[in-house]
């Protein structure tokens, strides 16, 4: 831990998570925010912008990359 209190981001970091899904992009706070891709146990991949450790902005995409659904402002539209 550093002195530089809550407010800092790492870039960069990848972070495994219990139940095997995977997180590679920014963090503050321990939570993915900011830019980055979240893929999941079963192969899909949430990638864009997160928030307080959501998808914010961005694509959810099955393991084959289609399309599931846009993300926007922390909604999903089909």
């Amino acid at each position: 831990m550093n002195d530089l209190g809550n407010d800092v981001m790492w870039i960069d970091m990848t972070k495994i998570f219990l139940n095997k899904s995977t997180y590679e992009g920014e963090f503050k706070d321990n939570e993915p925010h900011g830019k980055g891709v979240n893929t999941l146990p079963n192969g899909n991949v949430q990638e864009g912008e997160f928030r307080e450790g959501g998808l914010w902005n961005g694509t959810y995409k099955d393991k084959d990359g289609n399309l599931i659904s846009n993300v926007i402002e922390g909604n999903h539209y089909y």
